[in-house]
């Protein structure tokens, strides 16, 4: 019984860093890493700022036994919002369109 309670205390302290991680509240909807970029528009509205960015990334191929690269441009989209007075600017990446990250910038 005592591993139970400790086990369970375990988790419910670890769960709200976990959940954390890769999520972002919009009022009462979330998103999470992995949403599309419409997705987000609708349950957080409009951005602050949209910035876009081509980047090249390499990408090896092995077609025969001679290493090569090949460069592939990724579109890659920084959208900032603002969630309010005293709260950390929240900077979303979306590569190609889907969610790929969630940072914390600047404290408002």
């Amino acid at each position: 019984m005592k591993i139970r309670n400790l086990l369970f205390t375990f988790i419910i302290c670890v769960i709200p860093f976990v959940s954390n991680a890769g999520s972002m509240r919009c009022g009462n909807k979330i998103i999470v890493t992995g949403d599309d970029s419409a997705e987000v528009l609708v349950k957080c509205g409009k951005p602050l700022v949209i910035e876009n960015v081509a980047i090249e990334e390499k990408k090896d191929t092995k077609i025969t036994e001679e290493n090569s690269e090949k460069k592939i441009e990724t579109k890659v989209e920084k959208w900032t919002y603002n969630l309010g007075k005293g709260t950390l600017l929240k900077i979303l990446t979306f590569r190609n369109g889907i969610l790929d990250s969630i940072e914390s910038g600047d404290r408002i």
